[in-house]
């Protein structure tokens, strides 16, 4: 197993046949196509019909459903890979949007020109990201009232206890963070590092996980309030997401599938949405 800066993983995932492999995982799979639905509904729902909305860590498949009826509207699609942003032009979605290579910590746009900044798919999670960094430049492109869609993992999960209890057998469950990582992670009163794996590749990547109470303080900090919140993996988290990504047991992934319909419904409640594994948050920018 090789482990490798985020950069250089997903410049190699996309300048070969692998990237098509690790879509179509992405998107068949119970746990990765769920929590992609989410992402998208809660997105399109707080876009603008008109104005500038700008994707950081867009990847190969930036939302450019968000576009549709929406002729006023334009996206900008901003990733630190040259190779993830040239697939997106040679998927002829280089004409809806406008790309921009760079990472999520400087962004080369103008002050107060954005009206929405979208930073999900475990963007903030990335070892490569400075979260507060990362926030200061959402903040800044945005306009006084411009809303941000941000996502990120959870530290107190169902997740998160799979992961335990696999360091501590040995990872056969097929996680790869240590059981010195994992002891480490629950003695913090915060977030943390975690080791993962990705689908399709044998490429690992240290991403971080945050509790509730670290993202709404950096939010707080940075100028934004939250407005709502919604949860995956829920009930969802009861399988491993690792072996939904994984599995070919017809089974376990129907019943997957069925725990993630009843998380859109639990995803929303008070309280118990707090439980999932992934978050997404709409956070607006303070008016001066």
């Amino acid at each position: 197993m090789k482990e490798s800066s985020t950069r250089e993983v997903y410049e190699r995932i996309s300048e070969s046949a692998t990237w098509v492999e690790q879509d179509k995982i992405y998107r068949e799979n119970p746990y990765d196509s769920s929590l992609y639905e989410l992402e998208l509904g809660v997105v399109c729902e707080a876009a603008p019909h008109n104005g500038v909305i700008v994707e950081l860590g867009s990847g190969w498949d930036p939302f450019v459903e968000l576009l549709d009826g929406k002729d006023d509207a334009k996206l900008v699609a901003t990733d630190f890979s040259y190779n993830s942003l040239r697939i997106v032009r040679n998927n002829g979605n280089g004409e809806r949007v406008s790309l921009v290579c760079s990472d999520a910590n400087n962004v080369p746009i103008r002050d107060l020109s954005a009206d929405m900044v979208i930073a999900v798919g475990e963007l903030i999670c990335h070892d490569s990201v400075d979260p507060s960094r990362m926030l200061m430049e959402a903040h800044r492109i945005l306009k006084p009232g411009g809303l941000l869609v941000l996502g990120y993992d959870v530290k107190w999960s169902l997740e998160t206890m799979w992961m335990l209890v696999d360091s501590l057998i040995g990872n056969r469950i097929g996680y790869v963070t240590t059981s010195e990582q994992m002891l480490k992670l629950v003695k913090s009163p915060d977030g943390g590092l975690i080791r993962w794996r990705l689908p399709a590749t044998r490429e690992i990547l240290n991403m971080r996980v945050f509790t509730h109470k670290e993202i709404r303080s950096l939010l707080r900090r940075v100028g934004f309030r939250i407005l709502s919140q919604r949860s995956a993996l829920l009930l969802a988290g009861l399988i491993p997401t690792v072996v939904q990504q994984n599995t070919r047991n017809r089974i376990v992934l129907s019943t997957a599938r069925l725990l993630s319909m009843l998380d859109k419904l639990l995803g929303r409640m008070p309280g118990i949405k707090l439980l999932g594994g992934n978050t997404l948050v709409v956070a607006q920018k303070e008016q001066p």
